[in-house]
């Protein structure tokens, strides 16, 4: 982390999960962590979200690694207050560089939940290519985890 970026952020949607592995990269930089309040719609969040990254912007500064610990909504709502935090976490990332964009769910999310995160990780990949701004999918909570849609788009 340098002076003109805010390192890790966590973004975490409410009934997600603290995936072990996190610890890993929080290490002892720290991280901002943003926390999903209970009864706070979608929407509402996202907006939250999207007011910090822009608040670090005109500090002149941008992030270098997000995690967003996706809740159980595997819906197009769903999906769309994903790409919203998504992509406002992906500009602040294209002022300094890049970055690295993490969606994360528990193991225990299969079928749709999956396909919806690796979908978007893909579509958030392409937008950004020419920004250095790259998405995975993290499954799990172990080191040897799963991770998909891990494509640098050239």
């Amino acid at each position: 982390m340098n002076d003109r970026t805010s390192g890790l952020w966590v973004v975490f949607e409410a009934g997600a999960h603290w995936p072990a592995w996190l610890g890993e990269l929080v290490g002892a930089g720290g991280a901002r962590v943003v926390v999903q309040q209970s009864g706070e719609a979608g929407e509402r969040f996202a907006e939250r979200v999207c007011e910090r990254c822009e608040a670090i912007g005109s500090l002149g500064g941008g992030v270098e690694l997000a995690v967003l610990a996706c809740g159980d909504r595997a819906d197009a709502a769903g999906s769309s207050v994903r790409m919203k935090m998504l992509r406002s976490l992906a500009d602040a990332m294209a002022r300094t560089g890049g970055g690295r964009l993490y969606l994360t769910a528990d193991t225990r999310q299969r079928g749709p939940m999956r396909a919806s995160l690796c979908d978007i990780a893909r579509d958030i990949t392409l937008e950004c290519h020419a920004t250095g701004v790259t998405a995975s999918v993290r499954f799990g909570d172990g080191r040897m985890t799963t991770e998909i849609a891990n494509a640098r788009v050239a």
